[in-house]
């Protein structure tokens, strides 16, 4: 009882000592708006954006940019205003038509804010004067900059600067110390939301001195660096339902919180946000296949969307650091004008403008390597433009992606998983098939894995969760067993899926799914080209094989832009006819079917880049110990996998005998004629 005690003294000083120097900083805070103007040819891909709308804005041509709006009726105009005014990377610094067109913009903001929606369900929980907190900080961060100029603020107009400002402090009065602390009580296992309403909070206590305000962000950071993982990810929420859960950090959800603690480190000084930072600086480079293409194989299922969020999160990270991978990457988006659009461009101007300041010097990103990765609950490997990744986190939708980048663009393997339906595909796709098995649970699954030089092995047993199930208290699993293998080398991925049916069941299909991202497909059975990847069944059960287009984001119900082979016991039309929208009388639905308790489902194939292969693939055994050998490069390699519960002696196949055995469970091991491998165990020989 006397060490808690003292830990929460101690706790409670270092908040303290935190909040005396934060309030030595608010009296005069560094600005987040640079004056001078930057060296020439100084990349900074989101001044040039704010410049080219501001410019559009003054033409009052704004709704033909990617805003889609006026510039008086635009959420963003005032703060980017403010940074044009202000700002010696703007092409209108000292431009005093910005400060008059902010006037004419807070006019309408104040009107707009006190009239009701006329949508009906908008007006429902319409209240008068309420900002939606999640942009809260695009209307209250231009205060902060724009109050300091006496010039400006006379422009303006004072008076109207005074009531645009007491609107902003009449939304903060809601947040109370005690609801600041409830916040943080509510949302202690999920970081990001607590992280979503730093910049307001944060503006609060700039704007006003706000003690509550600034150990709100203090403590959240603190929070956050706990969870924090050992290569830099923010867990999206974490330890919800118990310790195995811990869902990944998608790289949305990582900008926004980046952003939050640049701006509470630049700002006020934070030597703890700058910590969190340091230790994310691997995050980037490793989800980031060059140049700067990020794969959504680790993700939850409901976030699967392979989009590239945003470099100035990027460059916040290196500016802050001083860290030269993150700068390799942020410029090389920034020349390329690379996922630029409204989101974070003043805090973002800062950070590419800081990058250049403080002279970081940009280095290669790391390449040829395979590591375990605990911040996906798996392994990743990189050479070159290859890459792969195996997963076993919570609610992950596959447990192998891989991806082959080419500069601008890249081919994916999107995911290669076991599916269970158990209601009749629909006619129409919806959002979420409610008969759907075909993720991980909260708890996701574990996993044994053996790196060795350019290869790895990993082995993984779990069940399917009914997907429309995630959110509830119980959410059901599909009554089969599903075992994967797998080889991660320089020449691609090989692995087996075997699914193996625990009682007897009914349903309308069991499959197993080989989805790809890529521009063009084509092939004939066991052998295909999804753009530069090569995919090959070299073994199979399942009676027919169907090539269908689905989509690569499961919200998205409208396009289908991925190309995927379905290997079924069913037949079938492809996905795309049967859910069409139409009453097409030629689709063909998949009967209602019984599966027998016992029955076994396999398929083992091979995701290559284009030009590399395997030589030869065998099936060795699909009973208790799952195992296929491979040549690579006239070496031959055996994998194996024993799925059981219990300790098994496995005969070592005739070729392999005298070859070099790596395990999951121990490093050295002699050559042997029969081994014992312990429950879920692998092992990986080398002839």
């Amino acid at each position: 009882m006397k060490k808690w005690s003292l830990i929460i003294i101690l706790s409670s000083l270092v908040i303290a000592i935190n909040s005396i120097n934060a309030q030595k900083n608010s009296a005069s805070h560094r600005s987040i708006i640079f004056k001078t103007s930057a060296p020439k040819g100084t990349v900074n891909p989101c001044a040039r954006l704010m410049n080219n709308c501001l410019r559009m804005a003054k033409e009052n041509r704004l709704q033909k940019s990617f805003a889609r709006s006026k510039w008086e009726d635009y959420n963003h105009f005032f703060h980017w205003a403010v940074w044009g005014y202000l700002s010696g990377d703007s092409k209108f610094k000292g431009d005093k038509q910005l400060l008059k067109m902010s006037a004419v913009w807070i006019d309408k903001f104040l009107v707009k804010l006190n009239t009701p929606p006329t949508d009906k369900r908008k007006k429902k929980n319409w209240k008068p004067g309420k900002i939606n907190n999640w942009f809260f900080f695009f209307y209250s961060t231009p205060l902060i900059e724009i109050e300091a100029d006496e010039e400006a603020v006379a422009i303006i107009g004072k008076e109207r600067l005074a009531k645009y400002k007491k609107v902003i402090n009449d939304n903060f009065k809601q947040y109370t110390k005690e609801h600041l602390d409830g916040q943080l009580k509510k949302y202690k296992n999920y970081t990001n939301m607590l992280l979503h309403q730093f910049p307001m909070q944060l503006a609060n206590y700039l704007l006003n001195d706000n003690k509550s305000a600034y150990n709100f962000c203090a403590q959240a950071t603190n929070i956050l660096a706990k969870q924090q993982m050992s290569n830099g990810a923010y867990p999206y929420r974490y330890h919800l339902y118990g310790e195995k859960h811990s869902e990944a950090d998608t790289m949305y959800y990582h900008a926004i919180t980046t952003r939050g603690l640049y701006m509470l480190w630049w700002y006020t000084g934070s030597q703890k946000a700058l910590a969190v930072l340091k230790k994310s600086v691997p995050f980037y480079p490793l989800i980031l296949e060059p140049p700067y293409h990020f794969s959504s194989g680790a993700d939850i299922w409901w976030k699967d969307q392979w989009r590239t969020f945003w470099s100035q999160h990027v460059a916040m990270v290196a500016a802050a650091t001083k860290d030269g991978e993150n700068a390799t990457i942020a410029l090389k988006m920034g020349q390329d004008r690379k996922s630029l659009d409204w989101f974070d461009p003043v805090v973002g101007a800062h950070a590419f403008r800081l990058m250049q300041d403080e002279k970081i010097k940009p280095v290669a990103v790391r390449n040829n390597y395979i590591i375990n990765d605990p911040d996906i609950r798996g392994l990743r490997s990189r050479w070159d433009n290859w890459s792969n990744i195996f997963t076993t986190g919570s609610y992950t939708f596959t447990r192998v992606s891989a991806m082959n980048t080419n500069g601008k663009k890249f081919d994916a393997l999107h995911l290669a998983r076991p599916l269970f339906m158990a209601k009749q595909y629909k006619k129409k796709a919806t959002r979420i098939d409610p008969g759907t098995f075909s993720t991980l649970g909260r708890n996701g699954a574990e996993f044994n894995s053996l790196t060795n030089d350019n290869i790895a092995l990993a082995c993984t047993s779990y069940r399917l969760a009914q997907d429309s199930r995630t959110w509830r208290p119980v959410q059901p699993e599909a009554p089969f067993m599903n075992d994967e293998l797998w080889l991660m080398t320089k020449n691609g991925l090989c692995g087996i899926i075997s699914s193996t049916v625990e009682k007897d069941c009914e349903g309308f299909e069991f499959m197993h799914q080989y989805r790809f991202i890529c521009k063009k497909f084509t092939g004939k059975k066991n052998n295909f080209t999804a753009g530069n990847i090569n995919f090959k069944v070299w073994d199979s059960n399942f009676a027919n094989q169907l090539v269908e287009r689905t989509r690569m984001y499961v919200y998205d119900t409208r396009r289908r832009n991925d190309y995927q082979i379905a290997l079924t016991n069913s037949k079938r039309s492809p996905e795309e006819i049967i859910q069409s929208g139409k009453n097409d009388s030629e689709a063909i639905l998949p009967l209602k079917r019984k599966f027998k308790k016992g029955s076994v489902f396999y398929s083992l194939t091979s995701i290559c880049p284009a030009g590399k292969s395997f030589n030869k693939v065998v099936l060795i055994s699909k009973k208790d110990v799952l195992a296929f050998s491979v040549v690579l490069n006239n070496v031959n390699y055996l994998a194996a996998y024993n799925r059981t519960d219990k300790n098994t002696n496995w005969q070592i196949p005739e070729l392999f005998i005298k070859g070099k055995i790596m395990t999951t469970w121990n490093k050295n091991v002699p050559s042997q004629k029969i081994i014992n491998i312990p429950p879920k165990g692998g092992i990986l020989i080398q002839r």
